[in-house]
């Protein structure tokens, strides 16, 4: 990897860039990290994480693969993009890969689309209520089991827009219908 203004830039079909280089940046600048035709992925295989406001940008041509936990445990901004050329790519997150926020209103941009973070059920039904067509994803993992018992789609309103989990999950979910209607997690998904 080429470092240099903050981007970083893959030189080598198999550049790396060392998690403890990459934290360091980030305490003094927002950074980028791209890639060439020569490596055109993007692997995250180690944990790391950053508290300052300087944001992270992955940007790919091909496929982001996250392996590992990524926190952005401060307000900074991250954007990630894959399939750049519109080769083919896409985000994906391995067993121990996934993506956490400080809080909710860390901005997060995908592939140019702004997306509304959530940490619970009725905070993601509230926004996909406000607006059906919008992009949300999980700020980090949720225990539903707290919740309750639902005996209806925790989520009625349908959804037209995008939902990303980042690898985090919802699990301890109960759904009772107690009807005769399919009830799901999400209650539709339009076209």
């Amino acid at each position: 990897m080429s470092c240099s203004g903050g981007v970083c830039t893959s030189t080598a079909a198999k550049a790396n860039l060392n998690v403890t280089q990459l934290t360091q940046m980030l305490l003094d600048e927002s950074v980028t990290v791209s890639t060439s035709a020569q490596a055109p992925d993007i692997f995250v295989k180690a944990p790391f994480s950053w508290t300052s406001a300087n944001g992270l940008t992955l940007q790919a041509i091909g496929n982001i693969v996250v392996n590992k936990t990524v926190s952005d445990a401060g307000p900074a901004p991250l954007t990630l993009t894959y399939n750049a050329t519109g080769a083919g790519g896409a985000l994906s997150f391995g067993n121990k890969g996934h993506i956490s926020f400080l809080s909710t209103g860390n901005p997060l941009t995908i592939n140019g689309r702004g997306y509304l973070l959530a940490n619970n059920i009725q905070l993601l039904a509230q926004l996909i209520a406000r607006n059906p067509s919008g992009s949300f994803a999980l700020s980090a993992s949720y225990n539903a089991k707290h919740d309750g018992k639902y005996t209806h789609s925790p989520i009625p309103t349908t959804l037209l827009g995008n939902l990303e989990g980042l690898g985090n999950t919802i699990s301890g979910l109960r759904i009772v219908d107690s009807g005769d209607d399919e009830t799901g997690f999400l209650q539709q998904i339009g076209g």
